[in-house]
């Protein structure tokens, strides 16, 4: 529903992409739509009887009470900015959203599992039955997908066709067993891709080594829950953990809630030494809300009420801060992998995009309408820039076709340009993706069709039963080179 006149609407006309309407009112007002979001986009401030789009989409000619003609040039910014509604929302409010180490795919959590959409076309080409909600990542190297289910902490092999136009997906296999609400738990796998930090339900910080995840060992538990607060589950779980691009320092982030002290919101663990370096002094004002390392390793940036502070790693020294808008309690933030380019929330629904080395202002996007913000992340090359918002939609800019309009208008902002597009990586066809069940989803299936035919009387043929043996290999780990 699109709410904003304040009268009766007269009519409504579809832009030839189907992305946008404009509607006129006796309110006085025509305003123009995104028809994903709701965005309202521009008011022009005549009373209009009717309108038309061109059939190229670039005008818009509207008709006044008086039988006046006015012609509106539109920026349409559909070819760098795509709006993809996700449908119902999950339990959990806030959708995880992750891309791939090459940029083609975009995961992103729902209801039903995780949706995958092909990045390039902004087409949904499948999804991975993983449950409802919960952290994602994907393995920097190999590309794996790691989701939360009800099993723990599970990876999804993801194998390429040889024209990279097919992936397949799968079989599921489980990492690492958890407990508790498995929406409480934060996941991040490591720069290096040896191995997994977790973060647990309990608050505590736990590193997997993806090798052999038998060997996990605990770092520590994140100080200042205490009794009253885990039992009201005001603080159980993590708002963030991350670890530095060398492996040498975790960090955790408490949930902004009264039980966590200032100095114990934000926590610098030794991985070597599994101990508590020591937590990093906030305003008792400030809540923390985030925290990411640069992937050069000098920097831990943290996002609480009214700055981004970065702080130098080592040294846990506070060297630069950035005004940060508060009218969103996300401290959103997130760093291209290549270290070319440096995203974060302003407010509701604004982006700033930054030089990470100089931290120079480069541009500011924006989405459509009013919905806040709950989610950000950057392509490794830091050609692509997503966003979730809580009106279940995702927002995704193409930055190489945003920087190509903007060189044309001398308005391009001062970085290295991106390289071209490599047709290898990302071809013309769309892309497909098939997804495997895990093995006990595949033997729950087979053993549902080994039931009578209520007409014959007998057991299709072809029926088996689970062995003791399957099941068990469904929890045991998988090497990670191992193939689907």
């Amino acid at each position: 529903m699109l709410l904003g006149h304040e009268h009766v609407v007269t009519g409504v006309v579809y832009h030839p992409s189907g992305n946008l309407l404009a509607s006129h009112s006796h309110d006085q007002t025509t305003r123009l739509w995104y028809s994903a979001s709701g965005g309202e986009l521009v008011i022009p401030g005549e009373r209009m009887t009717s309108s038309v789009f061109s059939h190229d989409g670039r005008r818009l000619v509207t008709e006044s009470f008086q039988g006046g003609l006015t012609e509106w040039e539109l920026a349409i910014p559909d070819d760098y900015l795509r709006l993809m509604p996700c449908g119902e929302s999950t339990t959990f409010p806030i959708r995880e959203i992750a891309f791939a180490p090459d940029g083609r795919l975009l995961a992103c959590t729902g209801r039903d599992g995780v949706s995958l959409w092909d990045a390039r076309t902004a087409r949904l080409v499948g999804k991975v039955p993983s449950g409802d909600g919960g952290p994602l990542a994907f393995h920097p190297q190999d590309g794996r997908l790691f989701t939360i289910g009800e099993g723990g902490v599970v990876q999804w092999p993801i194998v390429s066709d040889r024209d990279g136009k097919t992936l397949r997906i799968g079989p599921a296999t489980v990492v690492r067993p958890t407990s508790g609400d498995s929406r409480l738990l934060r996941i991040m796998v490591a720069p290096k891709g040896d191995c997994l930090l977790l973060g647990a339900g309990d608050g505590g910080v736990d590193l997997v080594p993806l090798a052999d995840p038998s060997g996990t060992h605990r770092l520590g538990t994140h100080p200042g829950l205490t009794a009253v607060a885990l039992s009201q589950r005001l603080s159980q779980g993590l708002t963030a953990v991350a670890l530095s691009p060398d492996g040498r320092w975790a960090v955790s982030v408490g949930r902004p809630y009264y039980a966590v002290r200032p100095d114990d919101a934000v926590c610098i663990w030794d991985v070597r030494r599994r101990a508590l370096v020591r937590g990093l002094s906030l305003d008792g004002a400030e809540r923390a809300l985030g925290a990411v390392f640069s992937p050069d390793g000098r920097w831990l940036v943290t996002a609480v009420n009214r700055e981004f502070c970065f702080w130098e790693v080592g040294s846990w020294e506070a060297k630069t801060r950035l005004p940060r808008d508060p009218r969103s309690i996300f401290g959103l933030l997130a760093f291209a992998r290549d270290g070319h380019l440096l995203a974060l929330l302003q407010g509701r629904n604004q982006i700033e995009l930054r030089d990470p080395d100089t931290l120079q202002h480069m541009a500011t996007v924006e989405t459509p309408g009013m919905a806040t913000l709950t989610r950000l992340g950057l392509s490794a090359d830091g050609t692509r820039l997503a966003a979730f918002s809580e009106d279940n939609t995702i927002a995704l800019w193409d930055l190489r076709r945003l920087r190509q309009k903007l060189r044309a208008l001398d308005l391009d902002w001062e970085l290295p340009p991106y390289p071209p597009a490599d047709q290898t990586v990302e071809p013309v066809q769309p892309l497909t993706v098939n997804v495997l069940p895990d093995l006990q989803s595949e033997l729950d299936h087979q053993n549902a069709d080994a039931l009578p035919d209520p007409k014959r009387g007998k057991l299709p043929t072809g029926a088996v039963k689970p062995t003791e043996a399957a099941t068990r290999s469904v929890e045991g780990p998988t090497s990670p080179g191992q193939k689907p």
